[in-house]
């Protein structure tokens, strides 16, 4: 089954692109009067982008379970790290964009905190660098309940999707088709493809998709964010309203757009 339709409301907190503003200073007046050269001004690039989150057309609760997975080099290979994160949101129309709470939401042991939108979120500190334990694929999630949302106790040992690391270019000619990939997209029920901010939803354990000249037309150039997430999910029923739980994994790398 793929996800016809994705959530890009974030309900982690947004950040905006930033612009640095140098001034120029010049030394005071004197015989042997030198201008202080000016300091260059280095764009800032954007910030990563978010991991995307599935919506649904149906059910009372989307509870999302995150690893957001980076490759790094080593001697002898390359490993990768998981940071475990989780969304969770809760709604009587999942059509209105208006989430409700539902008392205290735990997974695997750790609290969400309750946002102002009323979704919950899991964002590790910095005692806490790897975030959520999903190292076993078993993620168990608590909610206490309220108002119309029940008391859930709800666990899943369905694998998460693994996702390779991407390994088309990460230099971008606007004025060629640009194939985003990665060896593999495993496990998945449906695949994201994102390419600054142009998104294509793919099939089961896709594992590519191709942006057009036309789709990157209006893609600035200079540094931007490329991510593949696969996604997992199904749909549990308590007190005759459906929840979807969904595992996805997300790795994003950033690129060069010419």
């Amino acid at each position: 089954m793929i996800i016809s339709k994705l959530l890009f409301t974030r309900v982690f907190r947004f950040f905006s692109y930033t612009v640095l503003i140098t001034s120029f200073t010049l030394s005071s007046c004197s015989k042997k009067d030198e201008v202080t050269p000016a300091t260059p001004v280095i764009p800032t690039p954007p910030p990563p982008p978010e991991n995307p989150l599935p919506a649904f057309s149906d059910g009372n609760g989307s509870l999302i379970s995150i690893k957001s997975r980076t490759y790094q080099k080593v001697p002898g290979g390359v490993i990768h790290t998981d940071l475990g994160l989780a969304v969770a949101m809760f709604y009587t129309d999942p059509a209105s964009g208006n989430f409700i709470e539902a008392g205290q939401v735990d997974c695997n042991g750790k609290d969400l905190t309750l946002q102002t939108n009323s979704s919950y979120v899991y964002e590790p500190d910095k005692k806490d660098q790897t975030g959520i334990d999903y190292s076993n694929d078993i993620v168990k999630w608590s909610i206490s309940g309220d108002g119309p949302i029940p008391t859930i106790n709800q666990s899943s040992s369905v694998v998460f999707p693994d996702v390779s690391q991407i390994t088309s270019s990460k230099t971008i000619d606007k004025t060629k088709n640009y194939r985003l990939s990665a060896d593999r997209a495993w496990d998945c029920d449906s695949v994201l493809f994102m390419l600054g901010g142009i998104v294509h939803v793919e099939g089961p354990s896709t594992n590519a998709s191709t942006f057009t000249v036309k789709e990157m037309s209006s893609l600035k150039a200079g540094t931007n964010y490329v991510q593949i997430t696969g996604y997992n999910y199904n749909l549990q029923f308590h007190d005759s309203k459906g929840f979807y739980f969904v595992k996805e994994t997300v790795v994003t790398e950033q690129v060069t757009i010419q």
